[in-house]
């Protein structure tokens, strides 16, 4: 038997393993992190968000600190960072609660003329949360690193190896800085839906060494200095040479054995980054051998690539249809399947954004997690295959969620597939398999409500 892969068994977990076979060996990833399967989009396509005079701006990136979600925005050439504890609903005016924190870059003379605030991180260093936002729009690009507990500016460092940047990621074993150029200089065709422009060459992301221990306890110290490192390129699959465009988002898992990333454009009368790409959305990477390891599948796009699963599911409609263009923004990786910010579960969670010709734009908020959910007394086998299921446009949660458990073992496992470096959740009860049976994927499974029997 080839030895591929490992299985991981809670002790509440029973397994009658005259029936199974394992296939049990090393993958480069130990940790459990492949957020995937689509657990809800909240808010949704139909809500406008942040009512408060700033309905018209755009939602850039989003991060997290222990308590609260923060997110940058873009108005009228000024940049924005918002902190909404997560207890609060991200609805319409939430910017109207008063334990919402904001902050603008006219409070910060340094700041004048970077209005581009794009999408942040977070890093916590000697016990002090903070975060990182990359912006442009006044010359070189920048970092500006911010206080968590009050939003104060700590200081800032100039970006010197690139023209532009969108996003950054701290590795939070080392704490280096990521980033990575916007890899898109061409103009736009006048046909947002043109396939044709394609450019190879390497995407790179650039390192950069922050002085954490020279930051101080309070105070604000202006300009430091980054320190480059060696760039790493970001690969194909195979190995080869990788498209991507438009870089909006990225962040490490907890491990850091894995990078998410967000790519695309809206393009639409004349506004928008870049030129739209039907292989836009998300990516994740290996942080090993920077090699791809999976992409997500948008079921809006029928000109999009068929061979992509179909629970992996980052969509958002693709072209100028009229009204405006939907854009990738930025991402952030935050465990809330306890489901204590108000309707929300997964532990990935990416923003949407629509220009609007007319009337006020939008922003989506969608959220993946690993953990795929099964109960033998209330859950549900889907009669029909996936791909017949997910083609409905709406923000519904895909079957195995939270909302939508799977009632038998063996049909949930099929049925995603279920992936490698998934968590399966077995409500107690006994769960009944076909002999002999083959696990041969790396998973996480534990019960709970007590001890659940796969025999």
């Amino acid at each position: 038997m080839k030895q591929r892969n490992i299985i991981f068994l809670h002790a509440r977990v029973w397994i009658a393993l005259i029936n199974f076979t394992f296939s049990i060996g090393a993958f480069g990833q130990t940790a459990f992190e492949d957020y995937y399967l689509r657990s809800t989009n909240y808010p949704s396509f139909g809500n406008l968000w942040t009512l408060n005079g700033l309905e018209d701006g755009e939602a850039q990136g989003v991060t997290h600190d222990d308590n609260n979600w923060l997110f940058t925005w873009t108005f009228s050439n000024t940049g924005y960072m918002f902190k909404v504890p997560v207890d609060i609903p991200i609805n319409n005016n939430v910017l109207q609660n008063p334990n919402v924190s904001i902050v603008n870059m006219s409070q910060f003379s340094d700041l004048t003329g970077y209005w581009h605030w794009g999408d942040p991180d977070h890093y916590k260093y000697a016990g002090i949360e903070y975060i990182v936002v990359p912006i442009t729009g006044g010359g070189t690009p920048i970092i500006a690193i911010f206080r968590s507990s009050n939003l104060g500016l700590v200081a800032y460092g100039e970006l010197n190896n690139q023209q532009s940047t969108g996003w950054c990621a701290i590795h939070p074993k080392t704490g280096i800085l990521y980033t990575s150029e916007d890899f898109d200089y061409a103009p736009p065709v006048p046909d947002c839906d043109d396939q044709s422009q394609h450019f190879l060459y390497a995407r790179k992301l650039l390192r950069y060494e922050i002085p954490w221990q020279s930051l101080p306890l309070s105070g604000y110290i202006g300009k430091i200095s980054l320190i480059s490192k060696d760039a790493v390129e970001m690969l194909s699959e195979a190995g080869s040479q990788i498209e991507l465009y438009n870089m909006q988002g990225g962040e490490f898992t907890p491990s850091g054995e894995i990078l998410y990333i967000s790519s695309g454009s809206g393009c639409c009368f004349g506004k928008g980054h870049g030129q739209q790409y039907f292989i836009d959305g998300l990516r994740t990477f290996d942080t090993q051998t920077w090699k791809e390891i999976k992409r997500s599948k948008n079921h809006n796009c029928d000109s999009c690539p068929s061979n992509l699963n179909e629970y992996f599911d980052y969509y958002y409609p693709l072209g100028c249809n009229g009204a405006g263009a939907w854009s990738p923004e930025g991402l952030t990786i935050w465990d809330l399947d306890n489901g204590i910010s108000p309707n929300v579960r997964g532990k990935l969670h990416v923003l949407l954004f629509k220009f609007h010709k007319t009337g006020d734009n939008r922003q989506v908020f969608e959220h993946f997690s690993n953990q795929i959910y099964f109960n033998e007394g209330s859950g549900i086998d889907q009669s029909l295959p996936l791909s017949d299921i997910v083609v409905i446009v709406g923000d519904d949660a895909l079957p195995g969620t939270y909302s939508k458990p799977f009632k038998t073992f063996a049909y949930g496992m099929n049925y995603l597939p279920v992936w490698n470096g998934a968590h399966l959740i077995l409500e107690k009860g006994n769960y009944s398999v076909p002999a002999p049976y083959t696990i041969n994927r790396r998973l996480l499974i534990t019960s709970q409500g007590g001890a659940a029997t796969i025999k």
